[in-house]
C-alpha cells in the first residue's frame, strides 16, 4: 500500500503518513503511541478490530483540563479521549465501538 493509498483510506494528508513513517523509522524510542495511532492501525490492516478494541479497552486515558485553571478564557490542554471522539467524527471509529469504551470508563464518566 502506497502512502497516498494510506492517507486516502485514513482521511489524512499523504505528509502526514510519511511523517509517522519515518518518526517510526528514525526514532522509535520517541514513539509514543496513541489511540489515534492504534486505531490508524486497524484500517492500516495492521491490527484487527479485536485487538485495537482490545488496546483501547484498557488505555489510560486522558481528558481535556484548562491549560490555565485560574484563567476563564485558557485554552484546553487535549486529552487522550479526544483522540476516540476524532475518530468517530471521521467516521474512523464505528459509534458503537465508541459507546463500548465510554460504557468501560472508570469513575463515573459515561
Amino acid at each position: 500500500m502506497t502512502q497516498v493509498e494510506i492517507a486516502r483510506k485514513l482521511g489524512v494528508s499523504q505528509p502526514e503518513v510519511h511523517r509517522m513513517l519515518r518518526k517510526v523509522d528514525h526514532f522509535p524510542e520517541l514513539l509514543d503511541r496513541t489511540p489515534r495511532e492504534v486505531i490508524l492501525d486497524f484500517h492500516a490492516e495492521l491490527i484487527n478490530h479485536s485487538e485495537m478494541m482490545d488496546e483501547l479497552k484498557v488505555w489510560p486515558f486522558t481528558f481535556s483540563t484548562p491549560a490555565e485553571p485560574k484563567n476563564p478564557l485558557s485554552p484546553s490542554a487535549r486529552g487522550s479521549w479526544e483522540d476516540v471522539v476524532d475518530a468517530v467524527h471521521r467516521d474512523l471509529l464505528l459509534v458503537e465501538d465508541y459507546d463500548e469504551l465510554l460504557h468501560g470508563l472508570p469513575g463515573g464518566r459515561r
